[in-house]
């Protein structure tokens, strides 16, 4: 799963360019940010203990 979850970061990237950050930064740290929360927050809500997790940010 998460092999396959950078892959597609990988593949966004390429197809789309560097994403914008609110700060204005050229870096992906706010795709990372975002692609860590999706494998992470996922398998917590469909197992029922999203509530107990924190934030990436």
């Amino acid at each position: 799963v998460i092999t396959r979850t950078w892959q597609t970061a990988h593949k966004m990237k390429l197809q789309r360019g560097n994403s914008i950050e609110p700060m204005g930064d050229q870096n992906d740290n706010f795709r990372i940010k975002r692609y860590i929360a999706k494998y992470t927050i996922n398998p917590a809500i469909a197992n029922g203990f999203c509530h107990l997790l924190g934030s990436v940010e």
